[in-house]
């Protein structure tokens, strides 16, 4: 499960990182979208990224969701089989072991069913958060003054008084 979650963390990453290079693409060249006409067509390039990003989604949610329905479940297959195992052991099933049984499972319940699941998504966002910072920090850095210059000139009046 946690490869899975890994894996789903991954690829919503890098879904969501294409959408937003995209999205900062048409916002640079806004000017000449507008001057082009080509607004449809940059719109349909952005609606098909965030498609694809809400797809992995979605299967992160579901796989999410499983997880948790099968850990809620599970405990009370486990209550069930234990209960089976001892009655068919031959030993009488009385009102007071059932429930103190079920006490018992129902008090762990919460760290079973729930907290272990969920360490085990939240484990698998933290490495994938921490990979991703570390390929952020180990980019080359970009040299901003030539950029910073040009745009100095570029705001610098062609007429002057």
């Amino acid at each position: 499960m946690g490869k899975a979650f890994s894996r789903l963390r991954h690829a919503t990453g890098m879904c969501t990182d294409r959408r937003i290079r995209s999205t900062h693409a048409v916002i640079s060249a806004m000017r000449a979208i507008k001057m082009f006409t080509w607004e449809k067509l940059f719109i349909g390039i952005l609606e098909a990224a965030r498609k694809s990003e809400m797809a992995v989604i979605r299967r992160k949610t579901l796989l999410k969701s499983f997880n948790s329905s099968l850990f809620s479940t599970l405990t009370k297959i486990v209550v069930f089989l234990i209960l089976l195992t001892y009655a068919i052991l031959g030993n009488p099933l009385m009102a007071d072991k059932v429930f103190l049984t079920i006490a018992m499972f129902n008090s762990v319940q919460s760290s079973v069913s729930w907290f272990f699941p969920l360490s085990i998504i939240m484990t698998a966002e933290v490495y994938m958060t921490c990979a991703r910072l570390q390929k952020i920090l180990e980019m080359e850095e970009k040299d901003e003054v030539g950029r910073i210059q040009h745009m100095e000139t570029q705001l610098s009046p062609k007429v002057r008084l």
